[in-house]
């Protein structure tokens, strides 16, 4: 039995692993550096453009924009401007800038017909 599974702070699911309680994530994530943090969230989202191809639903546009704007990796144009526009119909226009400012920064070029 591995560690993660004696710490009943995880559930394990086959390959899945997930808190079980949201605050156990919450309370590691205050104790994890900036630097940590983006190394992982550039890793997880590497790790979803390699196991599913980006045009699938299995993979959510906007979190993997997120991800990848605050993340390590270089910027990738393709990746914002998907996440952009994917998060115009949520209606979370805070998203939305977040990603379209990334997107502009990685030189895409973001037409707004009004």
């Amino acid at each position: 039995m591995t560690s993660l599974q004696k710490s009943r702070t995880h559930t394990i699911y086959g390959s899945d692993a997930r808190l079980a309680h949201p605050l156990f994530g919450e309370l590691r994530r205050t104790q994890v550096g900036s630097l940590r943090l983006k190394q992982l969230r550039g890793r997880v989202a590497r790790e979803l453009m390699m196991a599913v191809p980006a045009a699938s639903a299995a993979v959510n546009p906007v979190r993997l924009g997120m991800l990848w704007r605050d993340s390590d990796l270089p910027a990738d144009c393709d990746v914002l401007t998907r996440a952009c526009w994917a998060a115009v119909p949520l209606l979370d226009l805070g998203v939305v800038e977040q990603l379209a400012h990334a997107a502009t920064g990685a030189g895409a070029d973001i037409a707004v017909n009004a």
